[in-house]
C-alpha cells in the first residue's frame, strides 16, 4: 500500500470521537503487523533485529536510526498532573516515544492521541510515551488532562507543557519538528534510549507497530 494511501486510511479517523479514532487505530496496528511480518526475513535490521516494513524504504534522515544518538536541550516541562521537571529527566531511565500536538488541534492531533492511546495499551513494562504540546499558553494541566482521557489514560502515557514559548521554539530545533503545514507541527514520533538520548525518528503518522517495535529495542 502507497503512503498516499495509508494517510488517507488514516485521516478517516478525524470524522469520529475519541473511541473511534481508537478502535480504527488498533486495526491498522493489526494489519500492518502482519505486514511486517511478512517482510521481516528480508529486512534491515535495528539493533540487530529485523524492524518493521514502514521503516524498510529509508532509515536515513529526515527519518530512521539517528547516528550518533543526541542529548536532549534543558527545557522545563509542567506535566499534566502539575509536577514541574526537566526533559532530560522525564526521558532517562526508561525507553520513550515523544510526539508533538496541543490540544485545540483538529487536525492531525486526533490521530496522534488515537496513536498513543493503542501503542499505551501494546508498551512491555518499563516503557513510556509522552506527548509535548505545542501551545504552552493554553495547555494548562487540566486541558492535557482532559484531552488525555477522551483517549483513554493509561499509567504509561504522560502529557506536558514547556513553560513558555522558549521553550517550545528550542523543542522545535532540537527534534527539527517545526513545518510549514496547518498545524506548525511534525507529526512524526520520536524515540529515545534508557540513556535519555534520541535514538530513532519514525517518518509521517507511523504505524502503531513501528513505535512499539523500535520502543523494545531500545530497551
Amino acid at each position: 500500500m502507497s503512503s498516499q494511501n495509508q494517510l488517507g486510511r488514516r485521516q478517516v479517523l478525524l470524522t469520529t470521537g475519541g473511541v473511534g479514532l481508537t478502535s480504527l487505530a488498533g486495526f491498522i496496528w493489526h494489519s500492518e503487523r502482519s505486514r511486517a511480518t511478512e517482510i521481516a526475513r528480508g529486512a534491515p535490521t535495528l539493533f540487530g533485529s529485523a524492524i518493521p516494513e514502514a521503516t524498510v524504504a529509508k532509515t536515513h534522515y529526515p527519518f530512521g536510526p539517528v547516528e550518533p544518538r543526541l542529548n536532549p536541550p534543558s527545557i522545563n516541562l509542567l506535566g499534566a498532573d502539575g509536577a514541574e521537571s526537566d526533559l532530560r529527566l522525564w526521558l532517562t531511565g526508561r525507553p520513550t516515544a515523544v510526539q508533538l500536538v496541543f490540544t485545540r488541534c483538529t487536525t492531525t492531533c486526533p490521530l496522534q492521541g488515537a496513536l498513543f492511546a493503542v501503542i499505551a495499551r501494546k508498551l512491555k513494562q518499563g516503557a513510556r510515551i509522552l506527548s509535548v504540546s505545542i501551545d504552552p499558553e493554553h495547555d494548562t494541566p487540566a486541558e492535557l488532562s482532559a484531552w488525555m482521557v477522551r483517549f483513554g489514560s493509561n499509567p504509561a502515557w504522560y502529557a506536558a507543557a514547556p513553560r513558555d514559548l522558549t521553550g517550545v521554539d528550542v523543542m522545535f530545533d532540537f527534534l527539527r519538528g517545526r513545518t510549514q503545514g496547518i498545524d506548525r507541527h511534525s507529526v512524526q514520533v520520536y524515540l529515545f534510549d534508557t540513556q535519555g538520548r534520541l535514538a530513532y525518528r519514525t517518518a509521517d503518522m507511523p504505524s502503531p507497530f513501528e513505535v512499539v517495535s523500535v520502543l523494545d529495542r531500545l530497551a
